[in-house]
């Protein structure tokens, strides 16, 4: 099992690396998979283990568990964790409490590192002060999905298994023994750009939705692998449970290299599910599924609507009820009554609409009843106009009822998720929206419950009813509350658990391995998901079934679920093997090539140095490096002769354990041939090198020539062999300028002192060696190892060369602007050691100020003197637009090139034509036209030579009598037309287009309006008043008719103006609008037993009509002031109880009482739901058909013809059920109690006669 840890341990770079050892970054230089770091080697073990076999895994290295000893360390630990730890979330670390430390409030705990038990510093480096004081022993590197800190594990239990992190002094690198191969192993080629490998796919098709309405009329799908040989492409679809190859004689399929075009394609002959194959002649390997749909959106059903009832000041919703379409989103518009009436919750704040389409109100009134028509659309597309579909009206009526404050009681069903299943990547929306009377907006407030920190990304809109998470993670699973509140009122809460899904993503994807014929082979991927993934085996291209392979191949291979082992392996096991990961939300695919090498031991590319130079009493290693597989046995001998050196460290000679020879304290004789003889199954080889030992210092190990990779730590190992009575410094030159290390600058008056951040002296055997930290382009060229003594200086030089991604383009520059094209010109960039494959162009519209991608493969120039030109299109007209260039080989893509100029394509005619065209209303004789303002992006050319042109006819006149009006301003929104006092409530016709220097636009549909109305001349007759309560009277009228002639346009409503009779003019007069066409209005808020003046109007946009006559009438007498008192619950069976009470009396003020009402409701629902059961003019009452095992609340009122008066308090509480219990509260007691009142079951009371009065219930038991 160690074995399989150690080869599992992956070493994560920024930046692809295809070098091994001919390549590496230096023989003393930490080897892969250890990552280097200042005088350390760390390995980041993905792999979970215990922490016994954590600590083995390292020490078969010499190395131990990762110990901290200073920020830098620290900190460079966390930025690898941040970039690579995937879903681990703690890590082990060579830290533990120490046992002899303790105290059982936490002051005294201490903790050391177990290999020197040296005290651990450094409280900032904990996750917080509680993470230091958790229950556990072992140290471990935390997140929660933020930052990254100490905290403390249990690591005693089996379970308890972690990734962890292996730590190795680089001067104990020769006990690291097992070390990566790469694709030169075993071959004579060094230069990776030539080295020969299976296809790696480095472009993969993604999901494509395809709307045939839209204007795009193709689809294109590209896969691009990198591989040497090139690499050929098949494509493959799978539709209606059928896979079979893409149809090639379909003349709208066109294959090209690896990308896949098809022109318009169809829903019945093109979707399905993708994949391309990428083969080479080592092996074939699977793209992702891209699936490719189609989108589309039906119309509405044209059957009738039914009306949606709803009582006045209570809350309510309108269904849209969206037709069938191919999105899994849509856009929703409300409109109410008209086109004119858009509704927006920006200004109507109690009003709500969902992302499902529900439109929903916090609580209506009169004004709101009306037809209502709900638009859907596709989501945002390419196209500049996007049709929509429109419902049939909606009508909504409100029954008008007594105006009350209700406190806020969430909907049902909120707070809600969009999308209700999200996955990882997705922009979350969480709404929440509650019912309730208020004369001001609710306050909406967001927390979680869960504990744990709100998402930094959050934001909050439409007055903080909706919660935004754009890219959601799965950190940001848990439960969200919503907490609503109305001004001086109380409030209410709801919450939602959001669970985050994810399409499978590799944690620990598939790794090349380079194996010796007949060893074992353990292949292992992990990858996460939501839910959970399930695993599926591939050899080039096809999955693997070991019963269908034959007898002898079948028993050696083995897959467990995601683990493959094949045991003695043989040449014909090589190929491309593929890991897939699948869920519901789709599958992934991770590859890697398995090359099975059987070759005896070659010197042919690392041979004994030559000539290897020590001083007396110096030090000097002869490094032995064969490649052969199976591995080599290690002999050396000299002059021919067995040396037989020892392993043990403390000889004089020894051979380290990774074969190399070291000789310490040299000696003259200690001079001649050196032959390393390595041996294996297949053969036998030596390289054989001369030591001189010198009485003068030397450079024993100079410098070799190197090639690394961009962003990748190098070391370049330089070492001399001098006699410890000589001191000895190095200087290092990187072409013709010496390597400062530390360098200082002055500012002013101060000095500063700072460490060059590139450059590091090696420490310890590589004390002569140079560190290049996060090494750049500019890195390349000549390095000069310099040896100082005080009577001597001696040079050695390599070269070193870095490759990477392209470098950035030069010269970018614009030209020959059209309409949506502009030509770009640009010097390629350097290739950086690998040949440049294309090039893409990035844009930045001035209007918009983000970058995105306009073209891709450009192809290269033959010529690096040659500039490349490309023509870009899908531009916008007259737009500001800014270009970038950057250069894309097989390691990726390079930095773009210095942004161009600023290039403004040419004018055209507008392609829009204005939104939301609409009007009426206005003054008296006026034709109002309103739309909304073209975005500057829209006009296409210079918006001060741009502007609208309106039409408009009466509906009457023919097609050739349309007027039109010029308007010369893009920012105007509305225009008023004249037409005459005559023309009142005319219908017209108007429609509208925009228009610049280049020509007009299209025209917009033609829409209907109704020029401003003139004051009504009918007026309300019989009006009358009828009671209501003590503060609320019914007014009736006989109506007008609403007709033209008599409203001179469309009834409004009515007015109702009143005032108190003897105290106030007419002219204080309130007033109550009763929209629609009735013959009652209900007012409120009046004062009790009072004389008021009543009159009426109608009402149109126009103004009010004539007054009616004026009618005097006067309330009644308040209502049941007293509230019922000494309520009692007593038990009849098992469904009933028997409420009694003390009865209400009523004043002089007051009206006659007409008796009493018992009010329950189940306990967690609001009052504004409970049942009422009349109780007449007795003082108890039998509530029966009850369930049991329900908490009921209960409380008892007097009513009359004033209204309803107090309700009794506490509210009682209670349930049926074998344990029949009564609960009472209030300020001054608490106390519960059988239904049957045989035993108090607990009390507390604060006053003496309350305790007196419970005893006495206990004696009466």
């Amino acid at each position: 099992m160690m074995k399989m840890y150690k080869l599992f341990s992956l070493f994560l770079f920024t930046s692809l690396i295809d070098s091994s050892h001919a390549y590496a970054s230096g023989t003393y230089d930490c080897p892969l998979p250890w990552i280097s770091n200042a005088a350390n080697c760390y390995r980041f073990v993905l792999f979970t283990a215990s922490i016994t076999d954590a600590k083995a895994d390292c020490a078969a290295d010499g190395a131990k568990l990762v110990e901290v000893r200073n920020i830098a360390e620290h900190d460079f630990i966390i930025r690898w964790l941040m970039t690579n730890a995937k879903d681990r979330d703690e890590w082990f670390t060579g830290g533990v409490r120490d046992s002899r430390a303790s105290g059982p409030d936490g002051s005294n705990i201490k903790y050391v590192w177990e290999s020197d038990q040296a005290e651990v510093a450094g409280l900032q480096f904990w996750f917080s002060l509680q993470a230091r004081q958790k229950p556990g022993n072992r140290i471990v590197y935390y997140t929660d999905g933020g930052k990254w800190g100490w905290s403390i594990l249990d690591d005693t239990p089996a379970s308890a298994t972690r990734p962890y992190i292996c730590q190795i002094s680089k001067e104990l690198l020769y006990m690291i023994v097992n070390v990566d191969r790469g694709f030169d192993f075993g071959v004579n080629e060094i230069d990776p750009v030539q080295l020969q490998k299976g296809p790696v796919l480095i472009v993969q098709p993604v999901d494509t939705v395809y709307d045939p309405a839209s204007a795009i009329t193709r689809i294109v799908m590209n896969c691009e692998a990198d591989a040497n040989p090139l690499a050929s492409y098949e494509w493959f679809v799978d539709r209606e449970l059928r896979r079979s190859p893409v149809n090639l004689t379909d003349p709208k399929i066109t294959i090209t290299g690896g990308r896949l075009t098809i022109e318009k394609p169809s829903d019945t002959t093109h979707n399905g599910d993708y994949q391309c194959v990428a083969s080479n002649s080592f092996g074939s390997v699977l793209s992702n599924r891209a699936q490719l749909t189609f989108g589309y959106l039906n119309d509405f059903p044209k059957s009738n609507r039914d009306p949606v009832v709803a009582t006045a000041f209570t809350g309510t919703g309108i269904e849209c009820i969206p037709p069938k379409s191919g999105y899994s989103s849509l856009s929703f518009i409300w409109y109410k009554d008209n086109f004119m009436n858009h509704l927006r919750p920006n200004v109507k704040w109690y009003t709500f609409v969902s992302n499902d389409g529900k439109l929903y109100f916090q609580f209506v009134t009169k004004d709101d009843e009306g037809d209502y028509f709900c638009t859907v659309s596709r989501p945002n597309t390419m196209d500049n106009f996007q049709e929509g579909k429109l419902s049939q009206p909606i009508p909504l009526r409100v029954t008008e009822t007594v105006g009350s404050e209700q406190e806020p009681q969430i909907v049902n069903s909120f707070p809600k998720a969009f999308p209700s299943s999200p996955q990882v990547g997705d922009n979350v929306r969480i709404e929440c929206i509650a019912f309730g009377t208020s004369v001001s907006q609710m306050t909406y407030s967001w927390n979680r419950t869960d504990g744990k920190a709100m998402p930094s990304n959050a934001n909050f809109s439409d007055y903080n009813r909706v919660m935004s998470i754009p890219n959601v993670q799965l950190s940001h699973s848990g439960r969200y509350q919503c907490l609503v509140s109305r001004k001086l009122g109380l409030y209410t809460a709801g919450d939602i658990a959001l669970s985050v899904e994810a399409r499978p993503y590799f944690t620990i994807p598939l790794q090349d391995k380079h194996v010796d014929k007949e060893s074992t082979v353990n292949w292992m991927c992990v990858a996460g998901g939501v839910p959970m993934v399930t695993y599926l085996w591939y050899v080039n291209g096809t999955v693997l079934n070991t019963t269908r392979m034959a007898p002898d191949t079948r028993g050696r291979f083995r897959v467990a679920n995601n683990v493959l082992t094949i045991t003695s392996v043989q040449p014909s096991d090589a190929g491309m093997y593929q890991c897939s990961a699948s869920n519901e939300h789709g599958m992934r695919m991770s590859s890697a090539q398995l090359r099975v090498l059987w070759f005896p031991p070659s010197f042919a590319k690392f041979p004994l140095q030559p000539n290897t130079y020590g001083t007396l009493m110096g030090n000097a290693t002869l490094i032995c490096n064969p490649e052969s597989a199976p591995p080599s046995t290690k002999t050396w001998l000299k002059n021919g002769i067995d040396l037989n050196p020892s392993t043990d460290l403390q000889q004089r000679i020894r051979k380290l354990p990774n074969g190399n020879l070291h000789i310490t304290q040299l000696q003259s004789d200690d001079s001649g041939n050196y032959t390393c003889e390595a041996e294996n199954p297949l053969g036998k080889a030596s390289s054989t090198g001369q030591l001189t030992v010198l009485p003068t210092t030397t450079i024993s190990q100079p410098p070799r020539d190197m090639v690394v990779m961009v962003n990748q730590t190098t070391f370049i190992f330089c070492g001399a062999s001098y006699s410890p009575a000589i001191d000895i410094t190095y200087d290092w030159w990187h072409n013709t300028y010496k390597v400062m290390f530390v360098k200082v600058r002055n500012l002013g008056n101060s000095v500063y002192v700072y460490s060059e951040p590139h450059y590091t002296r090696g420490t310890g055997i590589n004390r002569g060696g140079l560190y290049i930290n996060y090494t750049q382009f500019f890195h390349a060229g000549t390095y000069a190892c310099v040896a100082k003594s005080s009577t001597q200086e001696i040079r050695a030089i390599s070269r070193l060369t870095v490759m990477g991604p392209p470098g950035e383009p030069a010269g970018i520059v614009c030209s020959n602007p059209t309409q949506t094209n502009m030509t770009l010109t640009f010097w390629p960039g350097r290739d950086n050691g690998k040949p440049i494959t294309s090039y893409v162009v990035e844009s930045r519209n001035r209007l918009e100020m983000y970058w995105k991608l306009q073209k891709t493969g450009i192809p290269p120039s033959a010529d690096v003197n040659t500039r490349i030109t490309t023509v870009v299109g899908g531009l916008s007209p007259y737009a500001q637009y800014e270009f970038r260039a950057a250069g894309i080989n097989s390691i990726g893509q390079g930095v773009p090139s210095k942004i161009s100029g600023i290039c403004q394509t040419d004018q055209a005619p507008p392609v829009e034509y204005p939104a939301n065209l609409g009007g009426g209303g206005g003054k008296v004789g006026t034709l109002n036209i309103s739309w909304d303002a073209m975005p500057v992006s829209a006009w296409n050319a210079d918006p001060s030579r741009s502007g609208y042109v309106v039409y408009w006819k009466r509906s009457d006149m023919a097609d050739d009598q349309w007027d039109h009006e010029r308007i010369n301003n893009t920012k105007m929104t509305k225009f008023v037309k004249t037409v005459g006092q005559n023309f009142f409530y005319t219908k017209y016709n108007i429609r509208i287009q925009a228009y610049n220097p280049m020509g007009v636009g299209p025209m917009s549909p033609t829409v209907d309006i109704m020029s401003a109305e003139d004051l009504p001349k009918g007026v309300p007759i019989s009006v009358k008043a009828v009671y209501y309560n003590a503060t609320a009277i019914t007014v009736e009228w006989r109506p007008v008719d609403n007709t033209v002639e008599v409203m001179r346009g469309v009834l409004l409503g009515y007015r109702i103006n009143y005032w108190i009779d003897q105290e106030e003019e007419e002219t204080m007069a309130l007033f109550k609008i009763i929209r629609n066409q009735t013959d009652h209005g209900l007012i409120i808020g009046l004062r009790e037993n009072t004389n008021y003046m009543i009159n009426v109007q109608a009402l149109n946009t126009a103004g009010n009509g004539p007054k009616s006559e004026n009618y005097r009438t006067k309330t009644l007498r308040a209502a049941p002031v007293e509230a019922p008192q000494d309520v009692r619950i007593s038990i009849v069976d098992h469904a009933s109880v028997l409420i009694t009470w003390r009865g209400v009396y009523t004043t002089i003020d007051e009206e006659p009482l007409n008796g009493s009402t018992v009010r329950y409701w189940k306990r967690g629902e609001n009052i504004y739901v409970a049942t009422n059961k009349d109780a007449g003019k007795e003082i108890r009452y039998v509530l029966g058909e009850l369930e049991q095992f329900v908490q009921y609340e209960l409380r008892v009122f007097g009513y009359s013809r004033g209204g309803d008066g107090l309700q009794s308090s506490p509210t009682m509480e209670f349930i049926l059920g074998p344990d029949c219990k009564i609960r009472e509260d209030s300020p001054d007691k608490d106390y519960i109690y059988k239904c049957d009142a045989c035993r108090t079951r607990s009390s507390t009371a604060v006053f003496a006669t309350l305790m007196l009065y419970l005893g006495r219930i206990l004696l009466q038991s």
